[in-house]
């Protein structure tokens, strides 16, 4: 309730829609009709520029003669005095330049003819500051649960215009969706971003491998190793997995804590589920991650300094160092492993100590290469895996009635 009334999305529907600028339709009468999605001029200026402007700033723009456009621009200075600006175009669109920023103007079609644009009605257009207008159509908007025991809210935009109010309403619930599913989305962007990070890394790394690994075969005359060698290889296949098991979650963890210790990731989420194997650590982060997300969902409707945010900044602190400690125990815990497998490998030479040399360097580049491409593929699955779960994400709320 309080976040989908709240005004940073209003603020993002008026934007979205280009609320803040109003179009009226001047006649002989100096009566004014209001014109929403009718306009026959189009006026426009960026919400940064009119975000900043000292005052309203109205446009009229009008037919002149040989299907010229007369074209006004008034608004009062921050010295309190009224300013107008003429200018004459000789088609639209064409770009008004004001000392308080740039104005667009553009005809609502591009295909009409001579008679048609000697009869467009003058039109006056008046621009507010985005967040002003924002203010305006918070306090005209409610939000209401239908009852004690539900999750349903009722929204009410009290407006003039019935069509403009029904498109407010349909574009908060859709921005309020887009908001959430960014949220839930957090840890999966920035998991991807790491996986594709990675997978550049690694494809270089592999071509590099695959040019020496054939090279080599082309220097040295071989095509396959001989079968001595073979059954050496046989009787080292399980160590050779192990081994690159190893490599590859070390190589992992290496980069997970070069991303943790980036300054710029101090407030973002980490990425998981990219092919470690330890639950602990796994759901160390996850944790990490629904306060990080807790915190963000906060700052929408509370400041940086605020009790509740402050106290989860400190239990996000005491986690990331968990997080932290609990990478560098098992980075220790896996070099550990590598120093056993190590040794274990000079039992396997000394059973191929009597293979060629020019065998024995063959299968370093091969191993160098197979171990580089396991991880290869297994950071291809993990992309595909977190892409899934990126398209999976289900809207955080659906309408039940249309707005009307």
């Amino acid at each position: 309730v309080e976040i989908i009334q709240s005004y940073t999305l209003t603020k993002k529907v008026v934007q979205t829609l280009g609320l803040y600028i109003d179009y009226e339709l001047e006649n002989k009468f100096s009566y004014s009709y209001p014109l929403y999605k009718h306009s026959p001029v189009h006026v426009w200026m960026t919400p940064e520029d009119a975000e900043n402007l000292p005052s309203l700033l109205e446009v009229q723009v009008e037919p002149a003669a040989d299907n010229r456009f007369a074209a006004m621009v008034s608004y009062v200075d921050e010295n309190g005095e009224k300013c107008e600006l003429n200018k004459t175009f000789d088609k639209l669109p064409a770009v008004f330049i004001t000392p308080v920023g740039n104005v667009s103007l553009s005809l609502a079609s591009d295909s009409l003819s001579a008679e048609e644009l000697a009869i467009i009605p003058d039109v006056r257009a008046t621009i507010a500051p985005p967040s002003l207008v924002a203010d305006s159509y918070k306090a005209r908007l409610s939000a209401t649960p239908t009852s004690e025991f539900t999750s349903i809210v009722q929204l009410l935009m009290h407006d003039t215009n019935r069509l403009r109010g029904i498109d407010f309403l349909n574009t908060l619930v859709a921005i309020y969706n887009n908001e959430a599913n960014e949220d839930k989305n957090q840890v999966a962007l920035r998991t991807a971003e790491f996986i594709d990070e990675r997978i550049r890394v690694i494809n270089e790394e592999l071509g590099t491998t695959e040019n020496e690994l054939a090279d080599y075969k082309q220097r040295a005359g071989l095509t396959d190793l001989s079968a001595n060698a073979e059954i050496a290889l046989k009787e080292n296949s399980e160590y050779d997995q192990k081994r690159a098991e190893n490599t590859n979650q070390l190589r992992l963890v290496n980069y997970l804590r070069e991303y943790i210790m980036n300054p710029d990731h101090a407030h973002e989420v980490i990425p998981v589920n990219v092919g470690l194997t330890d639950a602990t650590l796994s759901n160390i982060i996850s944790q990490y991650n629904e306060m990080m997300i807790e915190r963000k969902r906060l700052l929408r409707t509370s400041k940086e300094n605020s009790p509740v945010v402050v106290n989860l900044d400190a239990s996000i602190a005491a986690a990331r160092k968990t997080v932290v400690a609990t990478v560098e125990s098992l980075e220790q815990s896996l070099q550990i492993t590598r120093k056993n497998l190590d040794m274990q490998a000079g039992k396997f030479r000394t059973q191929i100590s009597n293979a060629p040399k020019q065998e024995r360097e063959l299968r370093d580049i091969s191993r160098q290469q197979e171990i580089k491409a396991d991880l290869y593929l297994m950071l291809l699955q993990k992309r595909e895996e977190n892409a899934i779960t990126l398209a999976a994400k289900a809207n955080n709320g659906r309408i039940v009635e249309e707005a009307r």
